[in-house]
């Protein structure tokens, strides 16, 4: 609706570093686009 999902680099907690990662815009923004499960 507002953007196509992109690539940010941020923490990843597997590997213990920033990785870039596929952000895709959640419902109402509200939600924290780290917090993925």
């Amino acid at each position: 609706m507002v953007n196509v999902p992109k690539t940010r680099r941020t923490f990843c907690k597997k590997c213990g570093k920033h990785q870039p990662h596929k952000v895709t815009q959640y419902k109402k923004g509200k939600d924290s686009l780290y917090a993925q499960g």
